[in-house]
């Protein structure tokens, strides 16, 4: 699976749109350019880091964001590994990639989604 779309400038960019409809951007459109090409060079240098859950439960607007651009990413190729699982057909596989647990928050955020959506 190639996630370079992740930090790709157009994904971000559709990414922010998305998030807007799910979370108060604040501040972050002031400067937008200024704030993709950021989330561009945390991403590609593996400096992201995951912001604390504001009031415990509720994801800030930056990891929204990241969110919806793994999303709009890996959607097909969720697809896919959803297929190959079945075909697989082993739910011990399936367990074990749900509770893997890891230190990198790029992978952190790919099993909440994979949580999520699988």
């Amino acid at each position: 699976m190639d996630f370079s779309g992740v930090y790709d400038y157009e994904t971000l960019a559709a990414a922010v749109t998305v998030a807007k409809e799910l979370s108060d951007p604040g501040t972050f459109l002031d400067d937008l350019d200024e704030n993709i090409i950021k989330f561009q060079n945390d991403l590609i240098w593996k400096t992201y880091k995951i912001s604390p859950l504001e009031n415990g439960t509720k994801f800030s607007f930056r990891d929204i964001v990241v969110q919806a651009s793994l999303c709009l990413t890996i959607e097909k190729d969720l697809i896919r590994l959803t297929d190959l699982i079945q075909l697989i057909g082993t739910k011990e596989l399936f367990n074990k990639l749900l509770t893997y647990e890891t230190d990198d928050d790029i992978t952190k955020l790919i099993i909440l989604f994979m949580r999520v959506f699988l």
